[in-house]
């Protein structure tokens, strides 16, 4: 897969969560969502995001990724986040 070729050596994780509506407690109907799929990509650190996505937008490597995209995504719609995750203690 073209995914895991590319980060192989970048990335620590590397998931796509394939998102399944559920039934909206108040309604109790279940809307499909704007997207169903979510694709995690997990770094050591900054400094590694920044080198992968230089990499990533290379030409060649730009071009290697739409065409592969362009079989799956709407290309489009897609978005991209970088999150910062807080946890709180449940204990």
């Amino acid at each position: 897969r073209l995914g895991e070729r590319l980060l192989r050596g970048s990335a620590i994780r590397y998931a796509r969560r394939f998102l399944r509506p559920v039934a909206n407690p108040e309604t109790g109907e279940p809307l499909e969502g704007a997207y169903d799929v979510v694709l995690e990509i997990w770094y050591p650190d900054r400094a590694t995001y920044e080198a992968t996505i230089a990499r990533w937008s290379e030409p060649a490597t730009m071009e290697e990724i739409a065409a592969d995209e362009a079989t799956l995504f709407d290309r489009a719609k897609n978005r991209f986040f970088l999150v910062e995750e807080h946890e709180s203690a449940m204990g």
